[in-house]
C-alpha cells in the first residue's frame, strides 16, 4: 500500500513514517483441504489477532471444526465461536483453569474449562456435576465442551 497521510492515518504502523509501505494485517479463515478462503477480516498493524478473530465468527457455521493455537483463546473469543455451533479444536495456554473430569484410555483426559473469576466453590460444584457422566449435563449449554490432553502437564486441547 502506498505511503500516504491518508493511509499513515488510517492503517497506523508502529515503524518510521517515511517507509514506503504500511502494513494492512489480514487474518482469514481458511479451509484446511481446499485452502478455500472462508473469510477474511483487515486491521492496521496494531490490530490484535484475538480482535480480528472476532470479526470471523459470523463466517463460521455449525458443520465446521475451528482449529486455534494458544494465543487465541480468551473466554469471549471461545464463547463467540462456540455460539456458532460449530466443534472447536483450542489449545489453551498453561494459566487457564480446568477442571478434571476423567482420564481416557490413550493417557489423555478431559476437564471443563471455567470462565474466568468463577469463585473456587463454584468450579468444585461444576466438576462434581459434570464427573458422573464424564462430559457436561445436557442441560448445562451448549457451549459447555470438554477438553482433552495426552499429557498432564502439556497445555489442553479442546475435543
Amino acid at each position: 500500500m502506498a505511503s500516504s497521510d491518508g493511509h499513515r492515518c488510517r492503517y497506523q504502523r508502529p515503524l518510521p513514517l517515511h517507509d514506503a509501505n504500511l502494513v494492512v494485517v489480514v487474518m482469514a479463515l481458511c479451509e484446511c483441504g481446499s485452502h478455500a478462503i472462508i473469510g477474511a477480516v483487515l486491521g492496521t498493524a496494531g490490530t490484535g489477532e484475538r480482535t480480528l478473530a472476532a470479526d470471523l465468527a459470523d463466517k463460521v457455521e455449525p458443520d465446521m471444526l475451528i482449529l486455534a493455537d494458544a494465543g487465541w483463546y480468551s473466554w469471549e473469543l471461545f464463547n463467540s465461536f462456540a455460539a456458532t455451533g460449530a466443534d472447536l479444536a483450542w489449545r489453551i495456554g498453561a494459566s487457564v483453569s480446568v477442571g478434571h473430569l476423567r482420564w481416557l484410555s490413550d493417557g489423555s483426559y478431559l476437564a471443563l474449562i471455567f470462565r474466568p473469576r468463577l469463585s473456587a466453590d463454584r468450579r468444585v460444584r461444576l466438576v462434581a456435576a459434570a464427573r458422573p457422566a464424564g462430559r457436561c449435563p445436557s442441560s448445562w449449554p451448549a457451549w459447555c465442551g470438554s477438553w482433552s490432553t495426552r499429557c498432564p502437564t502439556a497445555t489442553p486441547t479442546v475435543s
